[in-house]
């Protein structure tokens, strides 16, 4: 039977954004905050097994659940999400609204979308670079763009 959710973890070295940040003054390259994230798939987490192609493979009426984390978990520093974007909306059912610092969200693949379709979207974050006591944190805005991929339904 096909689990009708999927966890995604987006992880984040912010302390790599922070860097690229101060050297870019704000303009990063093409490619540079990706490759400062790595997304897992629910498990793959704790075996350290990512996704390495950036392409998220969900399934037609999959609950696809959303989450962001710094790689330094223990850290001053802080990231989450503050949007969503999709290029087009075919295979997604309901677009997150964000009103506060969200950590995680979730979407709903439409039940009618066919295999092999790709949905590029964007989420827009932000990494809370931790300043100094008395200070408050440097704001840095950031976009990661992975894909959806429908594929075929497991039986």
């Amino acid at each position: 039977m096909t689990p009708l959710s999927k966890h995604i973890f987006i992880q984040v070295n912010t302390e790599a954004i922070i860097d690229l940040n101060a050297k870019y003054n704000g303009n990063f390259p093409k490619g540079s905050v990706l490759e400062q994230t790595i997304l897992y798939e629910q498990g793959s987490m704790a075996i350290g097994s990512p996704i390495k192609d950036m392409l998220i493979d969900v399934e037609q009426g999959q609950e696809l659940y959303i989450t962001i984390l710094p790689l330094q978990l223990y850290g001053y520093n802080k990231v989450y999400f503050t949007g969503f974007s999709a290029q087009s909306s075919n295979i997604i059912q309901n677009l997150p609204q964000f009103t506060t610092h969200e950590l995680s969200f979730s979407i709903t693949i439409d039940g009618n979308a066919k295999p092999g379709t790709e949905d590029d979207f964007s989420i827009e974050a932000v990494v809370e670079e931790y300043v100094g006591e008395g200070e408050g944190p440097k704001i840095i805005q950031i976009t990661i763009d992975p894909v959806l991929r429908v594929i075929q339904r497991r039986p």
